[in-house]
Parts: C-alpha cells; structure tokens; sequence
C-alpha cells in the first residue's frame, strides 16, 4: 500500500521516512535552544533573538532551495536526505568552533569608533553565517520529506512535532548536564540521519 510510504521524484514507492524526520526535528530543536545558551553568554542576552530568527531563516531557506532547485527534485529522496544529512553534520560542528573561536565586541558596535565598529560588525556576520548554515540542511531534509510523502503528511508532521517536542522536554536538562556545547555536538549526531536501507 502507498498509503504508508512516500514517492520517489519518478513515482516509484519508497519507505516511510518517520524516523528521519523525528531526528532532524529533534536535532533542529536542540541545536536552536543550545545555540540561545551560547550565543547569549558570548554575546549579550538580547542576541538570543537573533539565534532564533537567523535557525527559522534557515530552514525556511531550505524549503525555498527544494522549492526552486529542478536538481533537488530531480534527485532521489535517499540522495537528498544523505548529502543534507553530511552536510549538516559538518556544518554543525565547524560553525560552533567558528562562533567559540570569534573574538567579538558587541557594545563598540553602537560606539563611533569606525575601524572597531566595522571589524566587529563583519565578525558578528561571520557568527550569523555560520549560524544560518547549521540550519539550511535540516530546512532542505524537512521540506524535501513533506512535499514527497503528501499521502502520508499527517505521520510526518506528527514525527516532526514529536521529535521537536522531546527535544523541548529534555533540552534543559542536557544543557545543565552535559553542557551548550556537547549539547550542540549531540544535534550534530542526530542531524546526520541513519542511512537509508
């Protein structure tokens, strides 16, 4: 039966994707949480806002790329999910030590010293470009998924919610457990979905 499964860009069957969605989903939201933690210790608090704009930046731009990309949707599912997935698992990592290692002043920003204004001003769109890249690659795997497996949406975004909301219940603890940045390397596992059989 189709109804359980979801369709390759040639109309062949494919299996269902529930456990890919949930980890991404999961991962998303653990990242993006952990990410607050970080960015409001490095930064100043008030940058936490940011962190959650530039992640639904992200993934919203995912689902433009898959929208408009005829080679993404050309594509088989299983290629997609696997490039995103590594994609995602190298950008996670290699942006966390970008925005650790980024020396940044924060208040010379709204100061009226030129030079130190624009070199903190180019540092702080380092850390947002690799804050929007952690999360492209989660956006392309969510809107690739929904739009394949129409027939069965109503599983998919249950996993969907079902992953985000577990990593809502147990973020807290992790952070205060394990820490922000272990926390940030878990997502980066997660995100990196098992490869399809």
């Amino acid at each position: 039966m189709t109804t359980n499964r979801t369709s390759s860009p040639a109309g062949a069957p494919s299996r269902a994707y529930l456990v890919e969605i949930f980890l991404v989903s999961f991962a998303a939201l653990l990242l993006e949480i952990s990410y607050t933690r970080v960015v409001s210790f490095k930064l100043f608090y008030y940058y936490t806002y940011l962190t959650i704009g530039l992640a639904l930046l992200g993934i919203g731009c995912g689902g433009v790329i898959v929208a408009i990309s005829g080679r993404l949707r050309r594509a088989g599912t299983d290629t997609v999910l696997i490039w995103s997935a590594l994609i995602g698992a190298v950008s996670v990592p290699v942006g966390y030590f970008i925005i650790a290692l980024t020396t940044i002043d924060t208040l010379s920003i709204w100061e009226y010293h030129a030079r130190a204004t624009f070199s903190n001003i180019l540092r702080l769109l380092f850390i947002c470009l690799a804050l929007f890249a952690a999360f492209l690659p989660i956006g392309v795997i969510i809107a690739t998924l929904f739009a394949r497996g129409t027939e069965q949406i109503n599983r998919l975004y249950f996993a969907d919610l079902l992953g985000a909301g577990i990593a809502c219940l147990i973020v807290v603890f992790l952070l205060n457990h394990i820490g922000p940045p272990a926390a940030i390397m878990l997502a980066a596992v997660q995100s990196s979905t098992p490869a399809p059989a």
